[in-house]
């Protein structure tokens, strides 16, 4: 790791203006991820830009719509009750990734422009109709984060552009949500698939569902089929039934929509098969059925 420049930029313009000097300058927040990569060799960058002066990218708002600050750490997150009951899918996945001295350096950011398609925080962000502010050279955008990976450890980040916050939107009703993962022990922090699944109630019927799954694809995935399997389902106690049907058929969907592969984790017949079973678990979680 010689020969690398380092800069902590006081604002996004001097970010942006860093980031886009280089095209190998890479940003770093808890640096959780980068620097094992650079200690291992698959990442080079000749600069490194510091999030640590930047308060855009420290903002917390919860509300009905909130905004999570991409250099907003796990830990912190965890730490605002309002959060961890609004988002429940997204403290559980919080709350699995490393452990607590991890959680106190690891970014929401970091997590997902890290960009693996086991991404502990992506499938909830996912869940959630996550849209991430990007601030660049010409400008700020807002892109759905379904649409923010494009490939392993790839995003729709160019160059000079830096994710500043995740914006979620407020609930139509009642909010559930859920996030599950099968790993292969506890010591291995990664996801073998992973799941998570929010539904918006009202009126005692699902108005609104979103279903996405990880590890499974080449990016974290939205299966809008399993969603439209549960929309307008009955959430009233008599309808457990219903449920049930509804939450195979969105599993089921899940299991075709998935293209795993093979690595020295588990194997895709597997990560298949599984993915269905991670599914209905965590729909069952959601939908108050097991």
């Amino acid at each position: 790791m010689t020969g690398v420049q380092y800069a902590r930029p006081t604002s996004t313009s001097e970010a942006i203006e860093a980031l886009r000097s280089d095209d190998a300058a890479r940003m770093i927040a808890g640096g959780t991820d980068l620097m094992v990569q650079m200690r291992l060799g698959h990442r080079r960058p000749s600069l490194v830009v510091d999030t640590a002066g930047l308060t855009e990218l420290h903002q917390l708002d919860c509300g009905p719509a909130s905004v999570i600050g991409a250099a907003t750490t796990l830990r912190t997150m965890l730490g605002e009750p309002g959060l961890v009951k609004q988002y429940t899918a997204l403290a559980q996945s919080a709350n699995l990734l490393g452990g607590r001295q991890i959680q106190a350096v690891a970014t929401f950011g970091g997590n997902v422009c890290n960009a693996s398609p086991a991404a502990e925080t992506a499938t909830p962000l996912l869940a959630y109709d996550a849209e991430v502010e990007i601030a660049g050279p010409d400008g700020v955008r807002v892109v759905a984060l379904r649409d923010f990976f494009t490939g392993p450890g790839e995003t729709a980040l160019a160059r000079g552009e830096l994710l500043v916050a995740f914006r979620l939107p407020a609930s139509a009703g009642i909010r559930r949500s859920a996030y599950r993962r099968l790993q292969l022990r506890r010591s291995v922090d990664i996801a073998v698939v992973s799941a998570s699944a929010c539904v918006d109630i009202v009126d005692e019927r699902i108005a609104h569902a979103r279903v996405a799954i990880g590890a499974v694809n080449a990016v974290p995935t939205i299966v809008d089929e399993a969603a439209a399997a549960l929309e307008g389902v009955s959430m009233a106690a008599a309808d457990a039934d219903v449920r049930r049907d509804a939450i195979a058929v969105a599993a089921a969907a899940c299991r075709s929509a998935s293209r795993p592969i093979d690595d020295v984790r588990a194997s895709s017949r597997y990560r298949s098969a599984m993915v269905e079973v991670i599914v209905a678990r965590v729909l069952g979680d959601v939908l108050g059925v097991g």
